[in-house]
């Protein structure tokens, strides 16, 4: 696969990391947010994952998360074990920051 950089078509801001990198970071901030809407930790969210099947414990969790490197299926696995009904409430902006709606 190749690596557009941002200074090509696709742009979050003038840096010179590459897009992927940059949109792993705005998936990692879309997880965590939902993390703290709900006040779960990671031990609780390991603990919620097994109910659907996904068995990974909190120290893994946290290197996923950091790392920024997962599926969309894994941010819905999230979200379904968060009882989250919409992920449109979490906006993503121009300056890289990720926000909540308070509207839902």
């Amino acid at each position: 696969m190749k690596k557009i950089e941002a200074s090509s078509e696709l742009e979050l801001g003038n840096s010179s990391e590459s897009v992927d990198t940059k949109w792993s970071q705005e998936a990692q901030q879309i997880v965590r947010a939902m993390l703290v809407r709900r006040g779960c930790s990671l031990k609780k969210l390991s603990r919620l994952l097994e109910g659907v099947g996904v068995n990974i414990q909190a120290k893994a969790l946290a290197n996923k998360l950091n790392r920024g490197t997962f599926s969309f299926a894994f941010v819905l696995q999230v979200a379904k074990v968060l009882e989250v009904q919409s992920i449109d409430s979490y906006t993503v902006g121009e300056s890289g920051k990720v926000s909540t709606r308070t509207d839902t």
